[in-house]
C-alpha cells in the first residue's frame, strides 16, 4: 500500500511539474513577442517591459519576423526601416512621435509583412515610403508635415500579396498629396484627408482600389487625382469638400479601365465635383462605359458645376 501511495504521489508530481513547465514556456513566449521601446528609460536596456530600449532603431534591431515593437508616449527623432512581418506601433498616437532625423529620407519606410499603428509620423522625404512587393497596413496613424507625399506607395504586381491597407488615418499638411499610389491593389477606408499641398490621393494608374468612407478636404489640387487606364477603382460614400481643384479629377489616355463612384458628396469644390480628362484621341468608349456614375451622389455648390464635359488635352 505504501508503495502505491508513493507512486501516485511521484506521478501527480511529475504532471504538476509538466504543467507548471509548459505555463512558464507560455508566459516566457508571450514575453518575447513584444519588445518596449520608452524615450525616457534610463539604466539597463533589454527591451522588456521594465528595460525598455531608448530608440525604435535598437529595438527593430531586435526584432524578428512575428514580433511587435511597442513604443511608449515621447519624441523619437530617427528615419526607421520596420523589417519584414514586423508590427510598429504607439501606445497612443497623440503622444507618440516619430520625427525624421533627415528630411532626405523616408521617415519610416515599410517591408513586407509590416503593420504601423496608433502614433504620429512626420518630417521626412516622405512620411511613410512602401517598397514594392510588400503587403503592410498602415492604421490609427497621423502622418503629417512631411517634405513631399504623406505615403508613398510604389508599383507591384496587383495581386493580394501585394496590397496595402489604409484605415482610419489622418493624413494632413503634407508638401505632396496625402498618399501617392502606384500600380498596386490598394484600400483606403476611413481617413480623413485634408491640407496637402498636392492632391488628397493620387493614384498613377494601373490600380485596383477600393476608396471608402473618407474625408477629403481643403487639399490645394483636387481630393482625388485618379488615370483610368487600366485601373479598377470604386469610389463609395466619400465627401470631398473645399478642394483648390475639383472633388476628383479623372484622367484618361487610351487603355480601358473602370472607375464607380457612387453615394458620394461634393461641397464647394473650387472646379467641379468631378472633373473628366482625356488626353490625345478622343475614346469616347471610356466615358460612355468604363467612367459610371452610381447613385446617390450629392453635388452642393462646385463653383463651376457638378460634372465637367470631357475636356481634350492634345
Amino acid at each position: 500500500m505504501k508503495n502505491k501511495k508513493t507512486l501516485a504521489i511521484l506521478i501527480v508530481s511529475t504532471f504538476l511539474l509538466f504543467l507548471f513547465g509548459i505555463s512558464i514556456v507560455a508566459v516566457n513566449a508571450s514575453v518575447s513577442d513584444t519588445i518596449y521601446v520608452d524615450a525616457s528609460t534610463t539604466g539597463s536596456e533589454t527591451g522588456s517591459r521594465s528595460n525598455p530600449f531608448k530608440t525604435i532603431e535598437e529595438a527593430l534591431d531586435e526584432a524578428d519576423a512575428g514580433e511587435e515593437v511597442e513604443i511608449q508616449a515621447g519624441i523619437y527623432r530617427e528615419n526607421i526601416t520596420i523589417p519584414e512581418q514586423v508590427t510598429l506601433s504607439g501606445e497612443y498616437r497623440d503622444e507618440v512621435f516619430i520625427i525624421a532625423d533627415s528630411k532626405y529620407s523616408p521617415t519610416v519606410r515599410m517591408r513586407n509583412g509590416s503593420e504601423l499603428s496608433s502614433l504620429t509620423v512626420m518630417g521626412g522625404k516622405y512620411g511613410v515610403y512602401i517598397k514594392g512587393g510588400s503587403k503592410v497596413t498602415i492604421e490609427d496613424c497621423v502622418i503629417s508635415y512631411n517634405e513631399s507625399h504623406g505615403i508613398k506607395i510604389k508599383r507591384s504586381d496587383l495581386d493580394d500579396d501585394n496590397a496595402v491597407v489604409i484605415e482610419e488615418n489622418i493624413i494632413q499638411r503634407n508638401g505632396g498629396a496625402g498618399i501617392y499610389a502606384q500600380k498596386r491593389m490598394v484600400t483606403i477606408y476611413n481617413n480623413s484627408i485634408y491640407s496637402n499641398e498636392k492632391d488628397g490621393i493620387y493614384l498613377q494608374g494601373e490600380v485596383a482600389a477600393d476608396v471608402e468612407y473618407n474625408k477629403i478636404k481643403y487639399n490645394e489640387k483636387s481630393g482625388i487625382d485618379l488615370m483610368i487606364d487600366s485601373s479598377t477603382v470604386l469610389l463609395s460614400n466619400n465627401t470631398f469638400k473645399n478642394n483648390e481643384q475639383s472633388g476628383v479629377d479623372i484622367h484618361a489616355k487610351s487603355w480601358r479601365g473602370k472607375v464607380l463612384v457612387k453615394n458620394s458628396k461634393f461641397y464647394h469644390n473650387d472646379e467641379y465635383g468631378i472633373k473628366k480628362i482625356q488626353y490625345g484621341s478622343p475614346n469616347w468608349e471610356i466615358w460612355e462605359n468604363d467612367y459610371i456614375l452610381g447613385t446617390g451622389n450629392l453635388f452642393v455648390k462646385n463653383k463651376k458645376g457638378k460634372i465637367s464635359s470631357v475636356e481634350i488635352k492634345r
